[in-house]
């Protein structure tokens, strides 16, 4: 790459987008994904893309190439770092068990890696925000048929311990929830789904029903197409 001036002035480019902080981080300032991932715009014959940050940088400013089933990462842990010195190569499985804590007291396998809701999420084969059970599921005991879900024994649901988890519908993770007693966390009862199904069939406005029982249109409508509460 040494000589060429169109890669030269990206180059230059792409550390105008860069703040250096104290700890010898370059901060990008310039876009960035969903999920907070640097991003460079740059063009290729006419044609204008984004690629990510970290990887121009790792081939472009490094000469490296990025070897297939791998991902660049930062050593700093900084989300927006791209300084060619903080980049490194690891697979997605390494990245997986740096986030797992196992503990012995009751086997289970605890995530404490990214949780945005009640289960952990990891960027894993390219993909963003994939549960990590399903994950492990699929690392330890193979793959998940479409119909299925991968369930929790435990009823821990930031547990991925392979042995905890098992395959089941939607209908089989309700009647595990009310065999265990799990609906006591829930808002709804067996008998409000059955009076919510009547309301529904006699034509009550779905902002009415949720509104009586206080909880939201969007419970209402998984309700009404069978995607919560199956068999009740």
């Amino acid at each position: 790459m040494h000589g060429n001036t169109n890669t030269d002035g990206l180059v230059e480019r792409f550390k105008e987008r860069c703040d250096i902080d104290n700890n010898g981080c370059w901060i990008w300032k310039s876009i960035q994904n969903k999920s907070g991932t640097p991003l460079f715009s740059t063009s290729f014959h006419g044609v204008h893309f984004y690629i990510s940050a970290r990887r121009f940088c790792w081939e472009q400013i490094l000469g490296n190439r990025l070897h297939r089933n791998l991902e660049i990462h930062v050593s700093c842990e900084n989300n927006l770092c791209v300084n060619p010195n903080h980049l490194y190569e690891r697979t997605d499985i390494s990245r997986l068990e740096e986030h797992i804590i196992k503990n012995t007291d009751n086997s289970c396998w605890i995530w404490n890696g990214h949780i945005p809701e009640r289960y952990g999420t990891l960027r894993f084969g390219g993909k963003n925000n994939v549960k990590v059970h399903r994950i492990v599921w699929e690392l330890y005991k193979g793959e998940i048929p479409n119909n299925l879900q991968v369930l929790h024994m435990c009823d821990n649901p930031l547990c991925v311990n392979p042995d905890h988890l098992f395959l089941g519908t939607i209908k089989d993770n309700m009647l595990d929830m009310v065999r265990k007693d799990r609906c006591k966390l829930a808002k709804l009862k067996a008998d409000d789904v059955r009076e919510i199904r009547m309301s529904l069939s006699e034509g009550n406005p779905i902002r009415e029903i949720a509104k009586k029982f206080n909880v939201s249109k969007s419970t209402i409508m998984d309700i009404k197409n069978e995607r919560t509460w199956i068999g009740i």
